[in-house]
């Protein structure tokens, strides 16, 4: 019985690695559109178990982008940020902006930042008891098919700060 629980623990997570994987190599291509930055970001947030995070929110409303890739971008920062959170409530500082011709994201949190800031992105690399490494490749994926750019840094003050970047006159 013991052996079958194996086989079928380790099935169950090849399973799961597949599933994750065909994830990074099939996303379509956005459809991108104008859509209320704000809408997306409290449906993120309202998916995470638990406590949810406390969001503190500035700049403009509007984002142009693909609004169910860009929930789904969200969704892994802010869970990435509730479970690497050593303090409660664990704080998102989220900044959205036009410059020029680019639209900019900027979400920040108070958490200890990348342990390992060379393999952040790295796919299926985590520093997660039960992560699978697959988020931030995938939201890094993501920006990149809205062709942009997905930064990853630590924070001088500490916590983690992301920066998502893309033009707006050359997404259809």
């Amino acid at each position: 019985r013991l052996v079958l629980s194996r086989i079928n623990q380790r099935s169950s997570r090849l399973l799961s690695f597949i599933s994750k994987y065909s994830s990074l190599s099939h996303l379509p291509a956005p459809v991108s559109k104008w859509f209320d930055f704000r809408e997306i970001l409290s449906e993120a947030n309202g998916m995470l178990e638990g406590l949810a995070c406390q969001i503190e929110f500035e700049g403009s409303g509007q984002c142009y982008g693909d609004s169910e890739q860009i929930a789904h971008v969200m969704i892994n920062i802010l869970k990435n940020a509730k479970e690497a959170g050593t303090t409660y409530p664990v704080t998102v500082n989220i900044d959205v902006y036009h410059q020029h011709d680019t639209q900019i994201i900027e979400v920040g949190d108070n958490g200890p930042g990348f342990a390992n800031l060379n393999n952040a992105m790295t796919p299926f690399y985590t520093t997660k008891p039960d992560g699978s490494g697959v988020g931030l490749a995938l939201c890094a994926e993501i920006v990149r098919n809205h062709e942009g750019q997905f930064k990853v840094a630590n924070k001088v003050e500490g916590g983690a700060i992301i920066t998502m970047s893309w033009p707006l006159d050359r997404i259809n």
